[in-house]
């Protein structure tokens, strides 16, 4: 199949551009709609909540943001901030998605208005998706008029934060590249010696992310993607695409010198360099499939991103770059640096030498990078999850500095309430459920961590004096719209949402110990015996029905994950040990990696070098995304190198000479292709936003640790003292090459 391709390359290299021109023509379609990144689980409590709210609360919008006013010398009853305060309300009035609006001057609105009056909020009623509000908030925020003198005017909420995040995330990607490429391209020039071959793997990283983008896009008119989706495949694909080609064109330059000629130079590449590639992407792509295990869209959409990003970068190098390499044939060569050595490389001799050093002391060895290894990752034991939903990284964006106005003038939760819904099963609200719901108010109160209540109970007693059921008909006959935020009036008067403005920021550990307080404590102790259900809404609520999530498929992932790869390398290497060896050596440096994330994001070291301020965990869904990203890519050097060593061990029959030559063979790829992958991801630790800079560094470090002290150290001191085992799988007998 490839010779007959070959034969006609040229027609075949222009058909393979005008495809990735086509498919590269949908990438605005994902680029111009990311969505949010949403936290809810499917089939979980809060999805469940959310169901029976939407399906008995019609009246309740799709979200409330605020438009945030504040002056250092006006007093919110100056007729300047007045001004401003209905010159904004009148321009956004009758707007797409506005559903209403709550003036700070309205008879209940004392709330929105802070202690020293110099600060005003407006409430933003907002109907729509959660994807189509993010995409008009900056229109809606555009369209307010500017305010004159020292008046400050911020829209803030939700949406308009999370459409800064994902503008932040692109311009964090862009100058990442900025920085990684270049410097990827100097590490290619050092190990090739020449501009062409070290062009090559970069042009490929690129069409790689302009295909996968593009077909991404396609996939955008069935499926949502949220902006770290856009940063995971940037960093995934830069670092597959310049890996796989480098790993590539080394073994084409190889066979080259070998004085084949080209088309037999691409066959054996293909045949050795192209197989290892394959199986390592597939492995890859099996990996990160385990995330499918997880009832989350957002690590759905994760993993989609990822295996097609594994998947175009495989076939562009086993198909394109052949083709392109045919077509260069000798000329890969051409453009040589300056003072770059002419001639078979002299490292192959040191790496040999280094092998046969390693051998000779194997259980030293061994045991002296167990110890390193453990005691880097001994920080784990330490491990603490949360989540930062990203607001504290946005700094000077709009969205932010209206946070940050709410924050010290009102609370942190005020934007994000923690929300308690109550409801009966059948029929209305009686006495006794009043009661209940107006003790569990009143203890919420008392909580220090909360800084106020809203609930029908009080309501009922502002107009009536009391909470009963004579009460609430005469409210709700008489004035239905005070309770339309906090019951379904007209629809069965059966479900109630309970609001609480906590102190602490709503995705804060306090945040979270504070809900379970009220579900495992205030709530079954007040409401046992009543005939009232409780759910629970609010972003606090999301984060913890995601925890327990994760906490729920981490051991289906694992085991899926080790299960296949073990089944995988047993079938490529025909060996029991070797994939045993493997997956424990991987558990080994993914520990250490993790150990490293601990230390640095959780306990903080470092953290002034590296622009961050700890918020003492580690984010949520991070240890899992780094563990299946991070094992499908530590599988890339084991089978490259195992592959090689293979080769050497059916040749010769000598387990010690076979690892040393293999190492030899391709100790000086895996380096320079390890130091491409920590330049790529490293260059993402300059990212603002938290999410993406540990997931750089977790995976920079896991690259590192695992291309030195695993495949230079502990592969050849284990494989040394496994001997013949190494290739021992019952039944089968290795037939060598001649």
């Amino acid at each position: 199949m490839l010779t007959k391709i070959l034969k006609h390359r040229v027609t075949a290299l222009v058909l393979f551009l005008l495809i990735i021109g086509a498919i590269g023509a949908f990438m605005p379609g994902f680029l111009g709609n990311l969505g949010q990144a949403t936290f809810s689980v499917n089939g979980s409590p809060f999805d469940k909540t959310t169901q029976l709210v939407t399906q008995r609360f019609k009246a309740l919008p799709a979200e409330q943001d605020v438009v945030v006013f504040h002056s250092a010398t006006l007093h919110v009853q100056d007729a300047r901030f007045r001004a401003a305060v209905a010159k904004a309300q009148q321009t956004l009035q009758g707007k797409p998605h506005v559903s209403g609006l709550i003036s700070p001057y309205g008879a209940n609105a004392a709330l929105q208005i802070s202690a020293d009056k110099h600060t005003a909020l407006m409430v933003v009623n907002l109907t729509g998706n959660a994807d189509d509000l993010q995409r008009y908030a900056p229109a809606l925020r555009n369209d307010l008029p500017k305010p004159s003198g020292d008046m400050q005017q911020y829209l803030t909420g939700n949406s308009p934060l999370n459409a800064d995040i994902a503008t932040q995330e692109t311009k964090d990607i862009t100058h990442a590249d900025t920085i990684g490429l270049p410097v990827a391209f100097l590490v290619l020039l050092l190990a090739f010696g020449t501009a062409v071959a070290a062009g090559l793997p970069l042009l490929f990283g690129g069409l790689g992310i302009v295909t996968t983008f593009g077909l991404l896009g396609v996939l955008a008119h069935f499926t949502s993607f949220n902006a770290f989706v856009e940063s995971a495949v940037t960093m995934i694909g830069l670092a597959l695409g310049i890996d796989y080609s480098l790993m590539i064109v080394t073994r084409f330059r190889e066979e080259l010198a070998r004085k084949r000629t080209p088309l037999n130079a691409i066959k054996i590449t293909m045949k050795t360099a192209g197989r290892a590639i394959l199986f390592s992407g597939c492995t890859l792509m099996i990996s990160v499939s385990g995330l499918l295990f997880v009832r989350s869209p957002m690590f759905k959409s994760l993993a989609l991103g990822i295996m097609l990003t594994a998947a175009v970068m495989v076939t562009l190098c086993l198909t394109l770059l052949p083709i392109v390499l045919s077509l260069l044939g000798h000329r890969i060569n051409s453009l040589r640096v300056l003072g770059a050595k002419k001639g078979k490389d002299q490292e192959e001799k040191f790496w040999e030498a280094w092998a046969r050093g390693v051998m000779r002391h194997p259980v030293i060895v061994v045991l002296t990078t167990l110890i390193i290894l453990i005691g880097i990752a001994w920080p784990v034991h330490s491990l603490q999850i949360g989540l930062d939903s990203g607001l504290s990284t946005l700094r000077n964006q709009p969205s932010a500095q209206g946070l940050q106005l709410v924050q010290q003038h009102f609370s942190s939760g005020v934007l994000s309430p923690l929300q308690i819904v109550a409801y009966r099963d059948s029929g209305t609200f009686s006495d006794n459920d009043l009661e209940v719901l107006s003790a569990i108010s009143d203890q919420l109160m008392q909580d220090k961590r909360v800084q106020a209540v809203y609930s029908l109970p009080q309501t009922l007693d502002a107009a009536t004096g009391n909470h009963t059921v004579p009460a609430l008909t005469l409210v709700s006959k008489n004035s239905p719209s005070s309770l339309a935020s906090l019951l379904n009036v007209g629809q069965g008067s059966n479900v109630t949402i309970i609001n609480i403005i906590p102190r602490v920021p709503s995705d804060s550990n306090q945040a979270l110990q504070l809900l379970s307080d009220i579900e495992n404590g205030i709530v079954p102790q007040t409401g046992n015996g009543s005939n009232l259900h409780f759910g629970y809404l609010g972003l606090t609520a999301q984060i913890a029905d995601l925890n327990a999530e994760i906490h729920r498929a981490i051991p289906i992932v694992l085991a899926f994950v080790l299960g296949i790869s073990f089944i995988l390398l047993a079938f490529t290497f025909r060996s029991l040990l070797l994939p045993l060896k493997a997956i424990v050596m991987n558990l080994f440096s993914l520990g250490a990696t993790f150990g490293l994330m601990v230390l640095v994001f959780q306990h903080g070291a470092g953290q002034q070098l590296l622009g961050f301020t700890t918020r003492g965990y580690i984010q949520n869904y991070l240890p899992l995304l780094t563990f299946v990203i991070l094992f499908g890519l530590s599988m890339d050097y084991e089978v490259f190198l195992l592959t090689r060593i293979r080769e050497e061990w059916l040749k010769t029959g000598n387990n010690t000479t076979a690892v040393a030559r293999g190492l030899a063979h391709t100790a000086k790829v895996i380096t320079h292709a390890a130091a491409i992958m920590i330049v790529v991801f490293a260059s993402f630790l300059i990212a603002h936003i938290l999410e993406i800079k540990e997931l750089g560094f977790g995976l920079s470090m896991a690259v590192l640790i695992d291309a030195t002290l695993i495949r230079l150290l502990l592969v050849p001191a284990t494989m040394r003292l496994m001997g013949t085992w190494n290739w021992w799988l019952p039944g089968l007998h290795t037939k060598r090459y001649r």
